[in-house]
């Protein structure tokens, strides 16, 4: 898939939109890093990462959400062709 996933920054908090699904990314309480992947708002997955693991916590990101995004596209294809 050719979509491009970029993080959206507001303040320290960060935003990439999927397809279906969203992935956050923000500053925790303890120096370091919550990513979550969400539908509709709702937490589906997340992460911790350490203070010096900002990369990190973006690549998980990225990769958690083409993970869902694929996996509810092939989902979707299988439904349209079941009609």
């Amino acid at each position: 898939m050719g979509r491009s996933y970029e993080m959206k920054w507001h303040g320290l908090e960060g935003e990439i939109l999927g397809e279906a699904f969203s992935a956050i990314l923000g500053l925790t309480k303890e120096p370091g890093w919550y990513a979550a992947i969400q539908k509709d708002g709702d937490d589906l997955q997340s992460k911790i990462f350490e203070e010096g693991e900002l990369e990190q916590a973006h690549e998980w990101c990225t990769t958690k959400l083409k993970e869902h995004d694929e996996g509810s596209s092939k989902a979707g294809r299988s439904g349209e062709s079941a009609s």
